[in-house]
């Protein structure tokens, strides 16, 4: 189990199911578990969640890595059907001691599920996203039903461990978001004017990037992260949060953002008019890619103690800005990459004012005006 979140099952009936007896092990490193219900065991506070079931997946949290070991009965996988007699989102445990390739894995249940998903963003929703190739030990998914008379069931165990390739899955190189795992997720879908190696984007309307792919083959759309409540920084987009999609196109190296022809929600069909984070949520975004006669935008307005400049181009080289008050004087200056195409800057020991921002990218000197209010 990594330090942050982690999503498991097991291959093992435990002897003793009591939740507080199969974690016991992990005791001053477990923050919280909980099933896909809403019971939560995080003792000393809660213990509603009391017993672990083979049939479903958890979710973990944890203040540091550790190692998790669960002893008990095998589980035949073939032997042991799983009922998915519901609508909506399911935490599904793997049976198998190897991996397997999802559509085989997922065969039984074949038409009668949207999406599967992983804690870490992989993604399986044909023919929008393959980047969950494979179904491993241990881990736990989740799955969103679309049929109430499903019951799957696992191929068998094979004598010889089963060995599957992957194809490299591309990652982003201009749109890059810190690697943080925030244990909450949505997928956008997407059919855009957009060419192999482009990155795509998305930003809430302050700036933060929240969720970025590369075009390719096994990814026609862009995993969300919401925010995590255990930490303290916002990490991640908040509940009912505006979306931005931006495209950064690997010919020219500009960025334009994505005008939106038609927005759906995939789990109701239901027509969407605003992109908005919700967790769970899987929506399809047709739109064009249009660079902006001004590309530079300045957010929030007014700022208090943080200012970000979206520059519409990717900066490979150091990008300067100065900040000049209304008297013409000097108050500040910072020298970054821009590799996404946005700085931040701290304006907390600024005061209050209009200021004028000179923003020199590669020789060309751009201009903004900028309001700071206490």
């Amino acid at each position: 189990l990594v330090n942050g979140w982690n999503m498991i099952s097991a291959n093992v009936e435990p002897e003793n199911t009591s939740m507080s007896s199969v974690l016991n092990s992990l005791s001053g490193n477990l923050q919280q578990a909980k099933n896909a219900y809403g019971q939560i065991y995080a003792p000393p506070f809660t213990n509603t969640l009391t017993s672990w079931n083979k049939y479903h997946a958890y979710q973990i949290r944890m203040t540091t890595s550790a190692q998790f070991q669960l002893a008990g009965t095998p589980i035949v996988p073939e032997a042991t059907p799983i009922t998915l007699n519901q609508l909506g989102w399911y935490w599904l445990p793997y049976y198998r001691t190897s991996s397997m390739p999802t559509a085989t894995a997922l065969a039984s249940i074949s038409g009668k599920y949207l999406q599967i998903k992983s804690i870490t963003g992989e993604v399986y929703q044909p023919p929008f996203a393959t980047t969950l190739a494979n179904l491993d030990p241990n881990k736990g998914y989740m799955i969103r039903l679309t049929a109430t008379d499903g019951t799957l069931t696992y191929p068998a165990n094979t004598v010889i461990k089963q060995s599957t390739s992957n194809a490299p899955i591309l990652e982003p190189k201009v749109f890059v978001r810190e690697n943080n795992v925030t244990g909450k997720t949505a997928f956008v879908a997407l059919d855009l004017n957009a060419n192999e190696g482009d990155e795509v984007g998305v930003f809430t309307r302050d700036g933060m990037l929240v969720g970025s792919s590369v075009w390719q083959n096994a990814l026609r759309g862009v995993v969300v992260w919401g925010d995590d409540e255990f930490t303290s920084e916002k990490d991640g987009a908040s509940e009912g949060e505006e979306l931005i999609v931006k495209v950064w196109n690997s010919t020219n190296k500009n960025i334009g953002e994505v005008s939106q022809i038609t927005l759906s929600d995939m789990t109701t069909n239901a027509k969407e008019y605003t992109l908005r984070y919700e967790t769970d949520a899987v929506y399809f975004l047709k739109g064009n890619v249009e660079a902006t006669s001004s590309t530079l935008t300045v957010t929030p307005q007014p700022a208090t103690t943080e200012v970000m400049l979206n520059l519409g181009i990717a900066s490979e080289g150091e990008v300067e800005v100065k900040l000049f008050n209304q008297a013409g004087q000097l108050m500040l200056t910072a020298s970054e990459s821009a590799m996404n195409g946005i700085i931040k800057l701290n304006t907390s020991d600024l005061p209050s004012g209009v200021y004028q921002a000179m923003i020199n990218i590669d020789g060309d000197v751009q201009t903004a005006r900028i309001v700071i209010v206490r």
